[in-house]
């Protein structure tokens, strides 16, 4: 990230080795390894501990006066983020013992994201840049399969970034779900199969011939027409042009529903399916299922934008692919006009 300079990296895994069947009985050792910029790491041993909350007093002790900088103060982190715990009771333990104002402890966002595992130390440093300034200290915290903390100080070009997505946009865009529906997502509740023959699994080869469109959802321009396919293309469906073409990424383009129809046959691990026809903004058009909508609220004109979903699961190996949602933002949907062509 250009936004970032690493000052400080302090890394502590914390392996636990069951004795007997009570977790409080289970023992572990920590290694800490501090590593400097252009210097060797240090490594030391901590003292033992034996679960997530009794780390606290270890990686407190380690922020304090162990693997830091003997200059680095607590007080002068700006922001600090704790991520990656199911129990937010340990979590807030740790965060209070390291000294840093109450004031500057970042939001986890459990109440409007919830916790999305691997990804929230990701998402937690995204919300905290949003609205840093050059210059700033910030703290993350990931307390999983162990603990990392790793300090990241801003520069310059953080203030020059305008960020087109916001965290908070984006968690308020998210659609209501019905409790039992997301039971069975989370693979709970156990719903009636569809009656129709499950799709083929995933063909890996063919998911990597595509990457660019599977993964990306990068369609072709013709050089010589403009044309945009999507899916790309080798032959242009205007002229005679073959094999001249220029990739153009739509994962980030807002599109118009030009018609639909609800499918509540098809298979789906998420019935009825709602397919659309989307003429996105610059050019383009494609059949792309919709998601996060009620199909009441389906309508004619109405203004979508891309996101990766997972399309099914067949022999235990699941489906990746771009859906299109509703956007709910707070702000109002960009024009055509108002898109690059």
């Amino acid at each position: 990230m250009p936004s970032l300079d690493i000052a400080w990296t302090v890394a502590m895994r914390l392996r636990t080795a069951s004795k007997g069947t009570s977790a409080t009985r289970g023992s572990a050792r920590s290694r800490s390894t501090f590593h400097r910029p252009k210097r060797a790491a240090a490594t030391t041993n901590a003292a033992s501990v034996g679960s997530p909350t009794a780390c606290v007093g270890s990686l407190g002790a380690s922020w304090g006066n162990r693997y830091v900088p003997a200059s680095m103060n607590p007080r002068w982190v700006s922001t600090c983020a704790a991520a990656g715990t199911e129990d937010s009771r340990a979590a807030k333990t740790i965060v209070r013992k390291l000294g840093v104002p109450s004031d500057r402890i970042a939001d986890d966002l459990a109440a409007t994201v919830g916790n999305p595992g691997s990804a929230q130390a990701g998402v937690l440093l995204s919300a905290a840049l949003e609205t840093a300034a050059p210059g700033q200290v910030i703290a993350l915290l990931s307390l999983a399969d162990g603990a990392d903390a790793l300090l990241f100080r801003t520069t310059e070009a953080v203030g020059s970034h305008d960020t087109a997505r916001p965290v908070g946009d984006q968690a308020a865009g998210g659609g209501p779900v019905a409790y039992g529906k997301f039971l069975a997502w989370r693979g709970m509740l156990t719903p009636e199969p569809p009656r129709r023959p499950e799709p083929a699994r995933p063909s890996a080869s063919a998911a990597s011939r595509n990457e660019d469109w599977k993964y990306g959802f990068v369609g072709s321009r013709d050089r010589s027409s403009g044309a945009i396919h999507l899916p790309p293309s080798r032959v242009s469906m205007t002229g005679d042009g073959v094999d001249d073409m220029e990739p153009v990424p739509r994962a980030d383009t807002i599109g118009t529903i030009v018609t639909f129809t609800i499918d509540k046959l098809v298979y789906s691990p998420s019935p009825p399916v709602v397919f659309a026809v989307v003429d996105f903004d610059g050019g383009g058009r494609s059949p792309i299922e919709l998601t996060d909508v009620d199909p009441a609220d389906v309508a004619i004109g109405g203004r979508v934008e891309m996101t990766f979903r997972k399309l099914f699961t067949s022999d235990g190996i699941h489906n990746y692919f771009w859906k299109a949602r509703p956007v709910r933002t707070g702000a109002p949907a960009p024009t055509a006009s108002s898109e690059e062509s």
